[in-house]
């Protein structure tokens, strides 16, 4: 989790964005759930290590600005940071 964290604050940082707080909780075998609230939307986890699973979300409105370069660069950071694996990917549009 103390990855995610620091990964995601310093690519928040780096993409111009904006958090307004984050609340992040390890569980016992290892696995977390994160979501951290922007002023533009929000990034979400949740996994389940023991099972070698794990969901993400982030969302970031387009509503000033185009942000679809800041979501594929978060997207790819974060399945980078968890790993090799089988990745299924839902893009949605807004």
């Amino acid at each position: 989790m103390v990855g995610f964290k620091s990964m995601v604050e310093e690519q928040v940082a780096m993409l111009g964005l904006v958090s307004v707080g984050a609340v992040h909780h390890a569980f016992p075998n290892a696995g977390f759930t994160s979501v951290v609230c922007l002023t533009e939307s929000h990034i979400s986890i949740h996994t389940w290590p023991e099972h070698g699973r794990v969901t993400f979300d982030v969302f970031i409105s387009n509503f000033e600005r185009d942000n679809a370069q800041a979501v594929e660069a978060l997207c790819n950071s974060i399945m980078q940071l968890m790993g090799q694996g089988n990745w299924t990917v839902q893009r949605l549009l807004r």
